[in-house]
C-alpha cells in the first residue's frame, strides 16, 4: 500500500470517561475525527463549522471528553457532557459542534471527502484496500494522541449488522483487525494507479468519463464494533477438532469471541446530521 499522508495520521482524537482521565491518558475511551463542512452563505470567504464525530456508545455511554494534540505544548482536553453530544437511535453515531484553534494539531476531513451512497455503488466494492486512524489503547501515547494505523479491504458491501445500541443499520464488513480503542475510527477506502485485475471493457469515451473515479482517496465511514462469533470451550482449552477423545468443559456452552471482521457504517449516515 502506500504510504499515508502525514495529515491523515492526525485526523483522529481520542476520548475519556473524565477530564482526570484524559489527563492521565488512562486507558478507556474510543477514538473521534473531526469533518469541516463549509458555511452555506459564506463559504466563498473561507467560513464553515467544525464537528467532532465517533460513535454513540463511545460519547454517549461514558467517554464524553476529548483530548486534542497541540502544536506547542500539552493535549487540550474538552470537558464534554454526555448530553451535549447529538445522536440519532437508528445509528451508533454521536456529533459535536466544536471550534478549534490554529494551535490544535488535527486534520479535519472535508466533506467532499466523504464517500457517498451512489459514488459506493459505482465505484468500489469487495477488495478495495482500506484502513482506519485510531487509538491502539495499549501503546496509545500517554502525555500525547499517536493514532495507529490498520489495513486491510472490503470484505462485503452494506448489509444489515446490530449495532451497540440494539438498532440494525446497513455496514460494510471490512477484513481489518481492530480491538478495544479503535470504536468511533474514521475508516478510508482508495485505490491507487494499476489496480484494477482486469482491463475495462468499457470503451475508450465512456472510460475517459470514469478515470477521474477510478484513482481516489476517500472517507468510507465510521467503525463501530468488531463482528463477533461463538467459541466453543473444551476441557483442556484447545478447539473441539484439536482434542482427541475430549469431552467439553461444558457441553454445548460457548464464549463470545471476535471474527477479525471490522464493521464500518457508511459516510452518508454521517452526512446527515449536518442537514
Amino acid at each position: 500500500m502506500p504510504k499515508i499522508p502525514s495529515v491523515i495520521q492526525n485526523s483522529a482524537f481520542y476520548l475519556f470517561p473524565t477530564v482526570q482521565d484524559a489527563e492521565h491518558g488512562s486507558n478507556f475511551g474510543g477514538t473521534g475525527f473531526i469533518i469541516a463542512l463549509p458555511s452555506k452563505r459564506h463559504a466563498k470567504y473561507g467560513y464553515g463549522f467544525l464537528y467532532a464525530v465517533t460513535n454513540w456508545h463511545v460519547a454517549c455511554r461514558g467517554s464524553p471528553v476529548i483530548r486534542l494534540n497541540t502544536k506547542s505544548g500539552p493535549p487540550d482536553i474538552f470537558a464534554i457532557d454526555v448530553d451535549k453530544w447529538v445522536f440519532d437511535p437508528r445509528f451508533d453515531i454521536a456529533v459535536l459542534s466544536i471550534n478549534l484553534t490554529d494551535n490544535h494539531h488535527i486534520a479535519p476531513l472535508h466533506e467532499w471527502m466523504l464517500v457517498t451512497q451512489d459514488f459506493a455503488e459505482e465505484e468500489f466494492g469487495p477488495g478495495d484496500d482500506v484502513f482506519m486512524v485510531g487509538r491502539f489503547m495499549d501503546h496509545a501515547g500517554k502525555d500525547r494522541n499517536h493514532p495507529a494505523l490498520r489495513c486491510g479491504n472490503i470484505a462485503m458491501n452494506p448489509t444489515p449488522i446490530i449495532q451497540e445500541n440494539g438498532a440494525k443499520a446497513d455496514a460494510y464488513c471490512i477484513d481489518l483487525h481492530s480491538r478495544s480503542g479503535y470504536s468511533g475510527s474514521p475508516v478510508f477506502v482508495y485505490r491507487t494507479p494499476g489496480s484494477y485485475l482486469v482491463d475495462d471493457p468499457r470503451p475508450p469515451n465512456a472510460r475517459e468519463q470514469v478515470n477521474k473515479h477510478r484513482n481516489f482517496f476517500k472517507l468510507l465511514g465510521i467503525h463501530f464494533a468488531q463482528f463477533p462469533e461463538m467459541w466453543e470451550v473444551t476441557s483442556i482449552g484447545k478447539l473441539r477438532h484439536e482434542v482427541s477423545n475430549e469431552p467439553l468443559l461444558t457441553d454445548g456452552k460457548y464464549i463470545r469471541g471476535l471474527s477479525g471482521m471490522t464493521c464500518v457504517l457508511p459516510a452518508w449516515n454521517i452526512t446527515m446530521y449536518f442537514t
